[in-house]
């Protein structure tokens, strides 16, 4: 009913007495526009066949007609009394020319197939599992591995450790020199003389 009306307005706009519609774009087209013509052959003809089908759809399901039909006992029942009349071409026009099959199989289906192939195997498997996960998280923690690891705590500690270790053993070993005894001091102190007397003898004399 509302394309009905919608159709009967959309008549209406192109009257012989407004023309409103072959002016509705006028000022888009500009010079390419075209004034539209009302051709009357057309308009009786038209008019013509839409009042048939009318009389046609009337006909078919008036009433008394349709009454009858659904009398019948539903095992000898068409499910349309157009079927009778059109046979295959009803199957093909309620199939809408199979437009939607055709559609899912040569749009829908494919879409499907690559969205699915896109998000599971692209997305997910290869740049999730993959590249993120393995790549570059795995690589992150190998990396951050060898720096913790390695280089931290086997060479920046090991040397940090190591002359802490050093430290700890000169100290142990100078500590045994702190004996307390005087004639230990006074042995060291006749040895340094000893060696700044040597090396001021073997060198020559500093002061010429």
């Amino acid at each position: 009913m509302v394309l009905a009306g919608l159709s009967v307005l959309g008549g209406l706009l192109n009257f012989p007495s407004l023309k409103t519609f072959g002016i509705w774009l006028e000022h888009t087209l500009k010079n390419n526009l075209h004034e539209g013509e009302f051709v009357l052959l057309i308009a009786v003809i038209s008019t013509i066949l839409a009042l048939l089908a009318i009389f046609l759809g009337w006909w078919l399901y008036n009433p008394r007609r349709y009454e009858s039909f659904w009398a019948m006992p539903a095992a000898k029942r068409q499910d349309d009394p157009l079927r009778v009349y059109i046979g295959p071409v009803f199957e093909v026009l309620k199939n809408k020319y199979w437009v939607d099959e055709l559609y899912w199989t040569v749009i829908l289906n494919p879409y499907i197939s690559l969205s699915r192939f896109l998000a599971d195997v692209v997305d997910w498997r290869f740049w999730h599992d993959w590249f993120h996960d393995k790549v570059l998280a795995g690589g992150y923690d190998l990396l951050t591995r060898l720096l913790a690891v390695q280089i931290d705590l086997g060479i920046i500690d090991g040397i940090a450790n190591g002359l802490g270790t050093l430290a700890q053993r000169s100290a142990g070993s100078l500590r045994r020199v702190q004996t307390g005894y005087v004639r230990n001091y006074a042995l060291f102190i006749f040895l340094g003389v000893v060696i700044i007397l040597g090396y001021l003898i073997l060198a020559g004399n500093p002061l010429k």
